[in-house]
């Protein structure tokens, strides 16, 4: 949502959203809890990768749209998170966890979850992040089947690619659309 209305310039909307991240999705360690109970508690002290690149990425175009300096940091203060306890090998992980004593990543990488697009625009304020993009974007590119599907994700532990059952078509689309905005439109196409 907050793409959708920075995109859209409908500030009130997009600070409507901003207010509920802050409330009830950011934990006090900057990343958004995966899922949410309807009574707002987290389901969980973890993130989807997926989830916290795509709302850095609203929050810059928030920023960039409206202005608004506590949009920027906080994106950048949940991009340091992830920089911090979310790269393994300098590439994104699928999740990270947490408890009172730590943070602890994932060994793998679902990749559907690398949005290079978010990754691009962090590069704007942290040129860290274009040696994560590249090391992210390697490893996706790399599992690509002869028939231009991918695996599900990557096992850093075991450096092999895994499929994995309980995951859904759909993150073949989200590495379609992910690898076309890197202009890798030959693999999105074979893709798609």
């Amino acid at each position: 949502a907050l793409n959708a209305f920075a995109q859209a310039g409908v500030r009130e909307r997009f600070d409507r959203e901003f207010q509920f991240l802050k409330t009830h999705m950011l934990s006090p360690g900057n990343l958004a809890f995966w899922k949410l109970r309807s009574n707002l508690v987290p389901f969980d002290k973890s993130n989807a990768m997926i989830d916290d690149l795509r709302i850095i990425k609203g929050l810059l175009r928030g920023y960039e749209k409206f202005a608004v300096q506590e949009y920027r940091d906080t994106a950048l203060a949940m991009a340091g998170v992830i920089k911090e306890h979310g790269l393994s090998g300098n590439a994104v992980v699928s999740h990270i966890s947490w408890n009172d004593n730590g943070f602890y990543k994932a060994s793998h990488l679902i990749l559907g979850y690398a949005d290079f697009e978010a990754m691009s625009m962090l590069e704007v304020y942290d040129p860290a992040w274009k040696s994560i993009k590249e090391a992210t974007l390697e490893i996706v590119k790399d599992g690509q089947f002869d028939n231009g599907l991918f695996p599900d994700r990557y096992n850093f532990e075991s450096r092999l690619y895994e499929s994995d059952p309980t995951l859904q078509m759909i993150f073949q689309a989200y590495v379609g659309e992910h690898l076309a905005f890197t202009k890798k439109t030959d693999r999105a196409k074979k893709l798609l």
